[in-house]
């Protein structure tokens, strides 16, 4: 077809997706979207939702724009080492290329997995990178372990 756009659509505003429009009646009545503060905590819980998840093994396999929901979620790091820095390394790969295939609303991820100093041989991660609020672009960080019962917290 003549003049249809093809590939991902540029987000102008910080609009609520559907979903969360649902699960929160308030939003239907907020005209403009979000405010910095909620778009920051929708993204938090779009993140440690992401990572809570486990991906097929293929998945990695895949660049970004060729992942499918099928492919939704990150590497199993249960059998990664924390204190090893390869391991960090695709760990770090793998989180940052899962952000660029589900979170568009948060541009330049740059993701560094580290051993969680409380919770001792798992693996956390901090994200951080930019989130579009209307025409400007706003800073970002997450900090959240990996793995199961995660908690996450979010500082910046």
């Amino acid at each position: 077809m003549a003049g249809v756009a093809r590939g991902p659509r540029h987000i102008r505003a910080a609009s609520v997706p559907l979903f969360e429009r649902l699960l929160d009646p308030a939003m239907l009545e907020t005209p403009g979207g979000y405010d910095r503060r909620r778009l920051a905590r929708a993204l938090e819980v779009s993140l440690a939702t992401l990572l809570s998840v486990r991906a097929p093994v293929g998945a990695r396999l895949k660049p970004a724009a060729e992942r499918t929901v099928l492919d939704y979620g990150v590497l199993e790091t249960e059998s990664l080492s924390p204190a090893d820095p390869n391991d960090l390394r695709i760990i770090s790969e793998d989180v940052t290329e899962a952000i660029r295939a589900f979170e568009p609303r948060l541009e330049q991820p740059v993701v560094r997995a580290n051993k969680d100093p409380d919770r001792g041989n798992r693996v956390g991660v901090t994200i951080s990178g930019r989130m579009r609020m209307g025409n400007r672009l706003e800073p970002f960080e997450f900090v959240t372990p990996i793995g199961q019962g995660s908690d996450t917290s979010r500082h910046g």
